[in-house]
């Protein structure tokens, strides 16, 4: 065959190259001058007194770009061998998820060291990383950490509660759902945000108002879903219960919950983001003590200091994360009836 006529490398010949080309103007260029997102930091720096579980600082040591771009690959690598080796003890889509933040990752910290950005705007996730390692040395990240899930699990347990009894008791009640189906249509529109200013006159400023706004972005969710479930299940399955002898209660364990446990988890998922959008809206209005991600992120945003206010946003990145892996994990097993 004339090389003319020979078809183009495939994409697995060709990503060793993109990579080399992308990691390697990042190690010729990283030691150059090391400091200088600092020191731009530092002249940019506002100067007052700090609140509590804050500190601007700069740090006197970094993460060394090129240890951070070798343990990126080396995780890639193993990855990919492990997916080889044991295909069925390691998920096809935890190899593609890391090899895709990985290039990201080295992506972003390239970027910040060939000086492509402002530091202020984008700091290198060298710089971003040891400002969250020191947070979490001095416990800060975990105080504000638990500060915002304790208020987002208390505004789901309470979402979760009112709103799948409320969904059942509307799907197997007609008369009840053509009472209340019009007023919560008008009410779910509302964006939960909107709610803030009167929650702040009704509640005060303080947790009550923040968890009442993220009951509210939790609950229509869970319950619109709840109540499309239970609504399409069929009367003869109902039926075929109570003729054999069966209770409501039975209905409802044998029959109403197994059938709408898919479309409820659904919906606690869709709630759950929804959850902390409005969580983190109410605390950058700064309306809770001086704790929580998004007031971190907030008094961070003021002092600019932007690692803080990104190691924030990689924080809830992580535990939104977590939360949602734990749910698909919990549809999978207990919600087989769905397949």
């Amino acid at each position: 065959m004339s090389p003319a006529l020979k078809p183009a490398p495939p994409f697995r010949r060709l990503a060793p190259i993109g990579l080399a080309l992308l990691v390697l103007p990042l190690l010729l260029t990283a030691p150059l001058r090391p400091a200088a997102p600092q020191e731009r930091l530092q002249r940019t720096a506002p100067s007052g007194p700090h609140p509590p579980m804050y500190r601007y600082f700069h740090p006197e040591r970094t993460l060394d770009p090129t240890a951070l771009i070798g343990t990126t690959l080396l995780a890639m690598a193993a990855l990919s061998g492990a997916r080889r080796l044991l295909p069925r003890r390691v998920p096809l889509p935890l190899v593609r998820g890391t090899i895709s933040g990985g290039i990201v990752l080295m992506g972003w910290e390239a970027v910040s060291a060939l000086g492509l950005v402002n530091p202020v705007l984008l700091p290198p996730p060298t710089l971003v990383l040891t400002k969250l390692a020191v947070y979490w040395q001095l416990g800060w990240l975990q105080a504000h950490a638990l500060a915002t899930l304790w208020r987002l699990a208390l505004s789901f347990l309470l979402a979760f509660a009112s709103a799948v009894p409320l969904g059942i008791l509307m799907g197997h009640l007609p008369w009840c759902a053509h009472f209340l189906e019009p007023v919560i249509h008008l009410l779910r529109v509302i964006p939960a945000p909107a709610w803030l200013p009167l929650s702040i006159l009704w509640f005060g400023l303080g947790n009550a108002s923040a968890i009442f706004i993220t009951w509210m972005g939790i609950f229509f969710p869970i319950l619109i879903n709840t109540l499309a479930a239970v609504q399409r299940i069929e009367p003869a399955q109902v039926e075929t219960v109570l003729t054999f002898g069966g209770s409501r209660w039975d209905v409802m364990w044998q029959v109403t919950l197994p059938s709408a446990a898919p479309e409820i988890l659904t919906g606690t998922r869709i709630g759950l983001g929804i959850g902390w959008i409005v969580l983190l809206a109410a605390e950058n209005a700064a309306t809770l003590p001086q704790a929580g991600l998004g007031w971190l992120i907030l008094i961070a945003q003021t002092w600019l200091d932007t690692p803080v206010m990104m190691a924030g946003l990689m924080t809830i990145c992580a535990a939104a994360f977590l939360m949602d892996l734990g749910l698909r994990q919990v549809d999978k097993r207990f919600a087989l009836w769905k397949y």
